[in-house]
């Protein structure tokens, strides 16, 4: 399709280059066919030069502009390999001019060495389209990401490099005051644009070197037209010298400005990309691990994986995973890089070693025999137990030929992926106990048993706070669940969540979400990354259309702190026993493995307050405000929040059990329709 604004452009360029070139003829014939010696006979007019040289530059200006323009949302690899091709070919077309002008100069008279000026003006036009290529490439870099600000400062400094074009009608040394008043000026322009290289954190590790070895190349070619200019310049023969030339000099200044600071930035961060892509392998490792605990991989499949990805994560040499039978009776192998017959050499003689030091510190100063076995070219190793429930599941060992430690990153990521693979076995187990049972009414039974075992039975005691949690489920199991990991004595996660859905695929799934809070609330992460993860794994396990809403919490009694990320659940309720108020703490939030992370941040932000001395705070899941009589009433938050208000100074017990003797007055014995949840937490000073 025609579109009027682009053909007038291009026209527009094509009549000024024509121009150029014919003016530009001329202007090189009378150069080489009027000059003899060392002076000229015939001078172009300054102000004729002016317009020649600015109507070139003028065109290579818009024509950058127009060709980088087209390809502006591209990546910025793509820009730089864009400019990469072009310097190439440019290099390769000045060496080519260099030498057919010396075998030319070679084979004529001596008064054709002339001719070589040929080959500086032909580097002024190389020169020029080599500085708008990369002028327009860095713009587009400059763009991406960046605020609004930055487009200014580029508007501006565009705007004064054209004013500098007016400096070629005039022959001023870059000593006079408005030619470096203007270089200063368009210097600090660069400086502020050269400072914007945000897009330098999308790369890759080997985004980065690439991107390295591009922007040499432009340094290595403004490097030859320098050392070129340079030449020229001290013999001072030129009729037009281009080191004097404003407009070239801050656009290569700014160039080159960016290219060094742009190299240095991408030097410092690929040891942080590294690092960066290390955690990213660690998370993806973790999600690869969690989708190996659906219901219909075997043991031995979760074994397997866990092994694999402990070799990955702690760098080992090898691995040798040892996994004990659902009889405690016999145990079975998992190798990685080492043979089974050399596992079983590697264990023994660790297991020599313990018993011999154990030996001499009961004995000590007696002729213990040391061990016999030949040594292992294993000098460094590190074994970890899986457990779950206290029922020990196998040990996990990584070995490596240096004498090297393991890193304790390394070792506590493996040490998750232990604890979700310990979970996800006893989970496993138990189902399968329950799917071998012969009755369906036996097989719910079990199922009740083992929802109820994975609730924690009690919460610490302390003289801090008091911390009371009931759960029904309304019918023989259900998916609420809420459960703890203490961090010190002034410090806890809690967790109060609400799988959707009900009966034993709820219940599972529940299972799944303890073993990923389990795993992850040792590693003691802000909230919100904690409820990333969690939400990753939730994407990962529950099948589509499931979610699960999980209310975290994160206390400090020291500070008088409390943290909370909604998740999805219900608004949890706080009673100020000074104000003597009770309100809802409401925030924004959606419930996890609907969307992916990101949006999952967006839409779930952490909110904290600061608690006084018997102030109350209270979880619960719909199922309590949602309950109906036989008149069709809901219970709703307006009764519990009364109720709260009404039981403030009894103990957190007692407020427990009050409100749950309510909502079941309130039913009447009719059946529950939901699974509820009811936590209270009481903080005592």
């Amino acid at each position: 399709m025609w579109q009027p604004g682009k053909e007038a452009l291009r026209s527009y360029l094509y009549a000024n280059i024509l121009g150029w070139l014919l003016l530009f003829t001329a202007n090189t014939t009378a150069y080489i066919l009027l000059s003899v010696g060392e002076g000229w006979l015939v001078h172009v007019d300054v102000y004729l030069q002016g317009a020649f040289i600015n109507i070139f530059l003028i065109g290579c200006y818009f024509w950058a502009d127009y060709k980088s323009e087209k390809y502006r949302e591209a990546s910025a690899l793509f820009h730089l390999k864009r400019q990469a091709h072009y310097l190439l070919l440019i290099m390769l077309f000045g060496a080519a001019v260099q030498l057919l002008l010396t075998l030319w100069h070679t084979s004529l008279l001596s008064w054709a060495a002339r001719y070589v000026y040929i080959s500086y003006l032909m580097h002024i036009v190389l020169f020029a389209l080599a500085s708008h290529i990369m002028l327009f490439t860095y713009r587009n870099l400059l763009f991406k990401k960046a605020p609004r600000r930055v487009h200014r400062y580029w508007t501006v400094f565009s705007y004064l490099l054209l004013a500098t074009l007016i400096f070629n009608y005039f022959r001023l040394p870059v000593s006079a005051p408005p030619v470096w008043i203007s270089l200063l000026v368009l210097g600090i322009l660069a400086f502020m644009l050269s400072i914007n290289l945000r897009w330098v954190a999308y790369l890759d590790v080997n985004e980065k070197g690439k991107a390295i070895v591009m922007i040499a190349l432009a340094v290595f070619a403004y490097g030859y037209f320098g050392l070129y200019f340079y030449n020229y310049h001290q013999r001072n023969l030129l009729e037009f010298n281009v080191v004097y030339n404003v407009y070239l000099l801050a656009a290569a200044g700014f160039v080159v400005l960016y290219s060094i600071l742009a190299s240095l930035v991408l030097l410092f961060n690929i040891p942080i990309s590294r690092i960066f892509e290390s955690k990213l392998k660690d998370i993806l490792a973790f999600q690869e691990l969690t989708q190996s605990l659906q219901i219909s991989d075997t043991e031995e499949a979760l074994f397997e994986n866990l092994l694999q990805q402990a070799y990955r994560t702690a760098q080992a040499d090898a691995v040798v995973l040892e996994a004990v039978a659902p009889d405690g009776m016999s145990t079975h192998l998992f190798t990685k890089n080492i043979s089974l017959t050399e596992a079983r050499k590697v264990k023994a003689h660790i297991q020599n070693q313990k018993l011999y030091h154990a030996l001499l510190e009961a004995l000590p100063g007696s002729n213990v025999p040391k061990e016999t076995l030949t040594a292992i070219p294993f000098k460094t190793h590190h074994s970890i137990s899986i457990v779950s429930h206290s029922h020990k599941l196998g040990d996990l060992l990584l070995l490596r030929y240096a004498d090297e430690p393991f890193q304790q990153e390394q070792i506590e990521m493996i040490d998750t992926f232990v604890k979700q693979v310990g979970v996800a076995i006893e989970n496993k187990r138990l189902i399968q106990e329950i799917i071998n049972t012969e009755r369906y009414k036996r097989e719910l039974e079990i199922a009740k048993n083992v929802q109820q075992s994975l609730l924690p039975a009690r919460f610490p005691v302390t003289d801090k706070l008091s911390i009371q949690a009931i759960s029904t489920a309304a019918h023989e199991v259900g998916g609420d669940y809420y459960d703890f990991h203490l961090v010190d004595e002034s410090r806890l996660y809690l967790a109060v969540g609400d799988v959707s859905g009900k009966g034993t695929s709820a219940a599972f799934h529940m299972a799944e979400v303890k073993g990923i809070f389990q795993g992850l609330a040792p590693l003691e992460l802000p909230l919100e990354v904690l409820a990333k993860y969690i939400n990753q794994a939730v994407n990962t396990c529950v099948p589509k259309g499931t979610f699960v809403a999980l209310s975290l919490l994160h206390i400090d009694t020291r500070r008088h702190t409390v943290e909370i990320l909604r998740g999805g659940h219900c608004f949890p309720i706080y009673y100020s026993a000074a104000k003597r108020r009770v309100e809802l703490i409401k925030q924004p939030s959606i419930g996890m493995g609907i969307v992916n992370s990101e949006r999952f941040l967006q839409l779930n932000k952490t909110s904290t307050l600061t608690y006084q001395p018997h102030d109350i705070l209270v979880l619960y899941s719909d199922g309590i405000t949602e309950a109906r009589n036989e008149k069709g009433e809901e219970f709703g938050v307006e009764r519990l929040m009364d109720l709260i208000r009404l039981h403030a100074a009894e103990s957190a017990e007692q407020m427990m059990m009050e409100i749950n003797r309510a909502v079941n007055h309130f039913l009447q014995n009719r059946p529950l329709r939901d699974d509820y949840t009811l936590l209270v937490i009481k903080f005592k000073q």
